[in-house]
């Protein structure tokens, strides 16, 4: 009776196994075939597997880490199922493309001896035919090189009639299927399916964590589905305003793997024939960040203030003496319902401790409401400086495009500590200053659910503290900076 362990692996499911692991490194020469790889390319994608197995999901289970020499030797190869090294690669693709579930986490304490498991599932998820290639089934002959030398070499078997044309019959079939199919698009599809529209609600878009949320690089693994909709092309738009990253979809439903080294907010795009639908991923930063144009920094605490000193801002964000400093802290406050809440502040932006010509200070209170960005923002600068000024709530915006009146009220002294308090009730926002109410803005539309807290400065100001409250003045959030 042959045991399990004479079986072996073909060269081309040896090949499609690395190279669905190599596609998900972090390695920029993905570009590369993997037989044109180095050991020292492999010692990267080993380097990767460490760090996976040592984050804190799979730190407890102990798995080895081979060396890049290692996954070197796989290459090109048929290997026995006794070759362990391929199990991990195997495990490497699982996890960072999301197909570990609970129940198999359970096997990773005895993960060798489950190891065919994980082997037959990841076959699977890469359409590779499962059937493994039997020892008896290679036979050895002899042939006659140069001045009577025997090499050995391996020889299949005689095949059948049926052996002989069995690759044709897919052809055949696909052919046929492609007919059918074609046949029934004409027929019903046009009817069937309608084109895409803005907002389309059958554009479907989820997003999950491969390995953890708590700190950065994310690795966020996208589920999208666009089937029954007519289009001619369609993309998912992962990048911002300023720097689109354009993924192209080859298929109504499929997965898409991106890695995000920041915590932040940003509006992912379907986009099928130019309609589009916006949905809101939110990384969290778990506590405040500092951002300096695009670059983060760890915010400084000194005596219950919050404050980045001007003289520790690079001089390459420093352009022609301006600069703009943002606090952030980016996180799931679902207790807080932003259309119903009261937000407080004690803050400053004076000249002397590195504020910038209108002093501006702006407040930015985003939400998520079915998914989308709900917006709260609105800033207040120094006199004379109120042509700048704006306030947006929801879908309303002032001032309005058709109107040359100023938000003279958004135009005061920032140069000694303020209480900036906003509130949101029954569609109606408040925007008061030390208690003097300076806006009273109706609007329409949803905040949501609070994810995003950011308070901007022009130059360096300070913040003393942070508050929201419910409406019936519970306290929701405070934080001192002590």
């Amino acid at each position: 009776m042959r045991e399990e362990n004479s079986e072996v692996l073909s060269m081309e499911q040896v090949n499609s196994i690395l190279e669905r692991a190599w596609a998900l490194s972090s390695s920029t020469k993905k570009d590369k075939e993997i037989q044109e790889l180095k050991v020292s390319d492999w010692d990267i994608f080993s380097s990767d597997l460490e760090i996976l197995f040592k984050s804190s999901d799979y730190v407890g289970y102990k798995l080895p880490t081979p060396t890049g020499e290692t996954f070197s030797d796989l290459v090109g190869k048929n290997i026995t199922k006794k070759v362990r090294s391929l199990y991990l690669v195997v495990l490497f693709i699982l996890i960072k493309e999301g197909r570990i579930n609970e129940n198999d986490k359970e096997s990773l304490p005895k993960f060798l001896k489950h190891r065919n498991y994980f082997l037959q599932k990841c076959l699977e998820e890469l359409n590779i035919k499962p059937e493994i290639v039997k020892d008896k089934e290679i036979k050895k002959s002899t042939i006659i090189v140069g001045e009577n030398k025997e090499v050995a070499v391996q020889q299949e078997p005689k095949p059948s009639y049926f052996q002989n044309y069995k690759f044709y019959w897919p052809t055949l079939v696909g052919i046929l299927l492609l007919i059918i199919g074609f046949a029934f698009w004409e027929n019903y599809g046009p009817k069937a399916l309608t084109p895409p529209k803005d907002d389309d609600p059958r554009i479907k878009l989820i997003y999950k964590s491969i390995t953890t949320e708590k700190s950065p690089p994310y690795d966020i693994q996208f589920e999208y589905d666009i089937s029954g909709i007519r289009y001619d092309k369609a993309y998912i738009d992962f990048g911002t305003s300023e720097q689109p990253i354009i993924e192209f979809l080859d298929s109504p439903k499929g997965r898409i793997l991106k890695t995000f080294t920041h915590p932040q907010t940003r509006d992912i795009k379907v986009v099928l024939d130019g309609k589009t639908k916006v949905f809101l991923l939110t990384l969290k930063s778990n506590e405040w960040i500092v951002l300096l144009d695009n670059l983060y920094e760890t915010p400084i605490k000194r005596n219950g203030i919050l404050h980045y000193p001007v003289d520790k801002v690079p001089g390459s964000i420093i352009k022609d003496g301006e600069f703009y400093l943002r606090y952030q802290n980016i996180n799931d406050f679902d207790s807080v319902d932003a259309d119903n809440m009261t937000f407080e502040t004690r803050l400053k932006n004076p000249h002397s401790e590195g504020g910038i010509s209108c002093f501006d200070v702006g407040i930015d209170l985003n939400g998520e409401w079915k998914q989308k960005r709900g917006i709260l923002s609105f800033n207040l600068l120094s006199k004379g400086c109120e042509r700048f000024a704006g306030i947006t709530v929801g879908e309303t915006k002032l001032p309005l495009k058709t109107s040359k009146q100023k938000l003279t009220n958004s135009g005061l002294d920032l140069s000694d500590w303020v209480v900036v308090k906003s509130t949101t009730n029954n569609q109606i926002l408040k925007i008061f200053v030390d208690d003097k109410l300076l806006h009273t803005v109706p609007y329409q539309g949803k905040i949501g659910k609070l994810k995003f807290m950011q308070i901007l400065f022009k130059g360096s100001g300070s913040v003393d503290w942070v508050k929201i409250s419910s409406l019936d003045k519970k306290i929701l959030y405070y934080e001192d900076f002590d």
